[in-house]
């Protein structure tokens, strides 16, 4: 019998890509520090004064490790539109869940 999506994404979640690529609380913590390291950069000369530059700097500092959850949420949607891929659906449930686990609403 075939493996719904949720179930094969609680499959991932907790084993392989896990046994994979370690803790994903580290992982999406690390992609954190990039894309926030990304955005400092692609921002840092943009002409913006006072407020402006401490407010660019808040929005990329409060970049959390759930966002970066939802972005790759926002990746798999985008290649779900351009063609369908079971993984796509799978890895959307996937990142919803690990989303969830950073913010305390689930046990990893």
């Amino acid at each position: 019998m075939k493996k719904t999506i949720l179930e094969e994404a609680l499959e991932i979640t907790d084993g392989d890509r896990k046994e994979d690529y370690g803790e994903a609380e580290l992982n999406f913590a690390r992609a954190k520090v990039l894309v926030r390291g990304f955005l400092r950069a692609k921002f840092m000369f943009i002409e913006t004064t006072g407020d402006g530059i401490q407010a660019l700097t808040q929005a990329i500092e409060s970049i959390t490790s759930s966002d970066i959850c939802l972005l790759m949420v926002q990746l798999k949607m985008a290649r779900e539109i351009g063609k369908h891929k079971r993984d796509n659906l799978t890895d959307i449930c996937g990142y919803t869940r690990l989303a969830s686990q950073l913010e305390g609403d689930e046990y990893a």
